[in-house]
């Protein structure tokens, strides 16, 4: 499938036509069936959604919006301790809740993890929207290591 970078229609094949710059050369042009005019680009549909987007507008499966509707608390904790070899959860509180530099963090190990957890959830309680919006600002850095966990997930 392909969808048009102009109008956004989506279509099986793009029309093909010549476009003429003298009489001994021509370059293939790949064209809407439907605007004429913009650009087709292969398109994928949204595993979420349904919808379809430019390839290079998803992420795993998954557009933009689904990804960030999907990043709750609870899916963000999931994430975030779904790798015990990984430090999201540890580098996300110490940097975003506790406002350190990552690099002067000690290294963690099970008993802090736990006392983290325990950290996340009371801020759960206490400030959801704060902490649900520092979760977002935070994993834009991580969206496509979160769409591959998504994809897992789903």
């Amino acid at each position: 499938m392909y969808i048009c970078d102009c109008c956004s229609r989506v279509f099986e094949e793009p029309r093909r036509a010549e476009e003429r710059h003298n009489e001994n050369y021509s370059e293939p042009l790949a064209l809407c069936p439907y605007c004429d005019w913009g650009t087709p680009v292969k398109a994928e549909r949204c595993r979420q959604c349904g919808e379809w987007f430019a390839e290079d507008d998803i992420n795993n499966g998954f557009c933009e919006d689904c990804l960030t509707e999907s990043l709750t608390l609870d899916s963000f904790l999931s994430y975030a301790t779904s790798d015990d070899d990984d430090n999201i959860l540890e580098e996300f509180m110490f940097q975003w809740i506790y406002g350190y530099e990552w690099s002067d963090v000690p290294d963690t190990h099970k008993l802090l993890r736990e006392a983290l957890i325990r950290d996340y959830e009371y801020w759960r309680k206490k400030d959801a929207e704060f902490l649900i919006e520092n979760v977002r600002r935070y994993m834009k850095d991580y969206m496509y290591e979160y769409a591959e966990f998504m994809k897992e997930a789903i």
